[in-house]
């Protein structure tokens, strides 16, 4: 009987996890399950980057956290506004057209 790679990987996952004594503890033959190892790390090094923020309002606002939720903050009059999971920025652009506080500067 002859073993592919894939019977001798099953056998040292089982091998690993068979627990011969009941005791809760295993010896095991040294090779640790690779799926189930996984630290902080590695789960960060795989997620994305955020997407970078183009908008030319970024310039006139900042982005908070209020309450546990987004918001963006007006540079100037320090109103803050509703930050949408879509990234849109037209109600940002609005605000600075009405902004009372930026069309006393100019």
């Amino acid at each position: 009987m002859t073993f592919t790679h894939e019977d001798k990987v099953e056998a040292n996952l089982v091998d690993c996890d068979s627990d011969d004594d009941g005791n809760g503890e295993h010896e095991g033959n040294g090779v640790e399950n690779k799926s189930s190892v996984v630290d902080d790390s590695q789960k960060s090094a795989f997620q994305r980057k955020p997407r970078k923020r183009t908008s030319t309002v970024w310039k006139d606002f900042k982005l908070v956290v209020k309450g546990g939720a987004k918001k963006a903050e007006c540079n100037y009059c320090k109103g803050v506004f509703y930050f949408p999971p879509s990234g849109a920025t037209t109600q940002f652009h609005r605000h600075l057209k009405s902004c009372l506080v930026v069309k006393s500067k100019e």
